[in-house]
């Protein structure tokens, strides 16, 4: 894409101020926005990418100063994150309903492609399915809103709260090795090395066996912090996936980190256990990290509504739940830029297919159609697509100012002249 003179060269006179404003200043220490990580659980490998995200430098890298914050069982998560105890918090597919409820979330990025949380139960209870479950005693977490895929898992199963005992977490595999319950929630990448070291045979019934798979661990943050601190949630989310693109490439070092800078409960070889069923349902080099597919959590969605765990909202509502990063990596001046041409001119070849053309009713189509599809929808603008210029009236208007950009065009010297490429 090409755009005017105005546009790229009031980046670069911007970048040239910065530079001469910020060099008598280069020796000091950064200012560093202080914010909050709220997590669902006690520190362990589960949070990897976030220890060495701070760590190794990434948060300061993006000019923040994060504090990092164990679940206190007796608080939800979500609560905080609404109530502006924590700026950013971990949550899982639940979180959709809370917001379906009215509670101003937003999923900045799932770090589990598939949700660890399963029931177990002992062998010997002969418990295989949902469908032993009926008359039993089922512990797991209400208060933490992180109990979606066992709810969901008991609701398809044809289960109702009746139909069974529930029993509020306790946090504690004691209650099930004492008979005290007939199952309880856990990770399977967490409690199974518990009842492995104990001797105990288990049986793991999960969610995704039963046709419920959902994400795990979503990174969340209120519709607050996004509209109020702009650009800061993208700099979280980014440098928090870069700590987890480098966790696990090096899990021995952060399970050292965990063990001596944190003080994990587990062991080494529970840390070591939990590093590998970790990346198992991360899915590095297969999916890319952090990733929400939309139509997948509009699944999710109507799961909730379908099981009247939630009511009905449409797809343009529900994908407001959904982080779109407005900001697109510009500076604030170039966002100011952009305010003021809320209306953009693009020059285009009507005949150049693939790439781009007017169809038999006259509507562009093409790659760049669908380029500048996206980007007005990122950038808040509206693209003004001239139709009725011969490709060289779109050169001489381009010429003249009289357009902002155009869709595509080859590099040429005397074209150099009065466009900036791409």
């Amino acid at each position: 894409m090409s755009l005017k003179p105005g546009f790229l060269s009031l980046r670069r006179f911007f970048l040239l101020l910065a530079l001469l404003v910020a060099l008598p200043a280069m020796a000091a220490e950064p200012v560093l926005e202080p914010v909050t990580l709220q997590l669902k659980w006690f520190h362990q490998f589960q949070f990897a990418g976030f220890y060495a995200a701070k760590q190794k430098g990434f948060y300061r890298d993006a000019g923040l100063d994060v504090k990092i914050l164990e679940r206190d069982p007796a608080k939800s998560v979500i609560d905080q994150i609404v109530n502006g105890e924590a700026d950013y918090g971990l949550g899982d597919s639940s979180s959709i309903v809370a917001f379906m409820n009215g509670k101003p979330l937003v999923a900045l990025a799932a770090i589990f492609q598939h949700d660890p949380l399963v029931l177990i139960a002992k062998k010997s209870s002969g418990i295989v399915s949902p469908y032993e479950l009926q008359g039993k005693r089922v512990m797991f977490d209400r208060s933490g809103g992180n109990e979606a895929p066992v709810v969901a898992m008991l609701a398809q199963a044809g289960l109702t709260d009746q139909d069974y005992i529930q029993v509020q977490s306790s946090f504690d595999n004691i209650d099930l090795v004492q008979d005290r319950v007939d199952a309880m929630a856990g990770y399977s990448t967490d409690q199974p090395f518990y009842f492995q070291q104990q001797g105990i045979a288990v049986n793991l019934i999960s969610p995704f066996s039963f046709g419920v798979d959902f994400y795990g661990d979503l990174l969340l943050t209120s519709r607050r912090e996004v509209t109020q601190h702009p650009g800061r949630a993208e700099r979280f989310r980014k440098a928090s996936l870069r700590g987890w693109q480098y966790a696990l490439q090096h899990p021995q070092e952060i399970i050292e980190l965990i063990r001596q800078h944190y003080g994990s409960r587990l062991t080494l070889a529970h840390l070591r256990f939990e590093a590998r069923e970790t990346e198992r349902l991360i899915l590095p080099g297969r999916i890319p990290l952090g990733t929400i597919d939309a139509k997948r959590m509009f699944r999710v969605a109507s799961i909730y509504q379908n099981l009247h765990l939630a009511p009905e909202m449409s797809r343009s509502q529900l994908e407001k739940f959904i982080f779109q990063n407005k900001d697109a990596g510009l500076t604030p001046q170039e966002r100011a830029w952009l305010k003021q041409h809320p209306v953009i001119r693009v020059g285009i070849d009507r005949d150049f297919a693939p790439f781009e053309w007017l169809d038999e009713d006259n509507q562009f189509q093409g790659v760049s159609s669908e380029f500048l599809s996206i980007l007005g929808s990122q950038l808040g603008v509206r693209f003004e697509v001239q139709k009725d210029l011969s490709w060289q009236q779109t050169l001489d208007k381009a010429r003249a100012g009289e357009l902002d950009m155009l869709s595509d065009a080859n590099e040429t010297p005397e074209r150099k002249q009065y466009l900036d490429f791409t």
